[in-house]
């Protein structure tokens, strides 16, 4: 069978997301910066989000410009319902966008515990996201 054009480009997505998510863990194995970890982990759940909601046929160029993993989120459920236990991951992983990354609370220093949550939280989306995907 022959992928659609969606199913293409939400692979790019998915690919995509899971380097960076790669990324993270090697970060966080090797002992780098908790900032730029649960940034990418944001960014890692921000695409799998995206990639999700390409694969359901929305072209994601003007609406979905935002990097609010919640309302990601929201697109997503309208598609598969059962994503919905992903709003906690989300909100949480949401901090990460701005926090991380522009000062005056930028570069900030999160105890290795959160790290290891963000990056679990990320997983989990990554996971029911993917398992989701195939689904449809």
């Amino acid at each position: 069978m022959k992928k659609s054009n969606f199913q293409i480009l939400a692979g790019e997505w998915f690919v995509s997301a899971d380097r960076v998510l790669e990324d993270a863990v090697l970060l966080e194995r090797e002992g780098g910066h908790s900032d730029t970890i649960c940034f990418h982990c944001h960014q890692a759940v921000e695409k799998y989000l995206k990639g999700f909601i390409v694969l359901n046929g929305l072209d994601i160029k003007d609406e979905f410009r935002t990097h609010d993993l919640s309302q990601l989120l929201q697109y997503c459920l309208k598609f598969n319902p059962s994503l919905k236990n992903l709003e906690e991951n989300c909100e949480i992983l949401n901090k990460y966008y701005i926090e991380s990354r522009y000062p005056p609370s930028a570069p900030r220093d999160y105890p290795k515990q959160e790290v290891k949550q963000a990056i679990s939280f990320a997983q989990e989306v990554q996971q029911r996201v993917l398992e989701a995907s195939r689904r449809q």
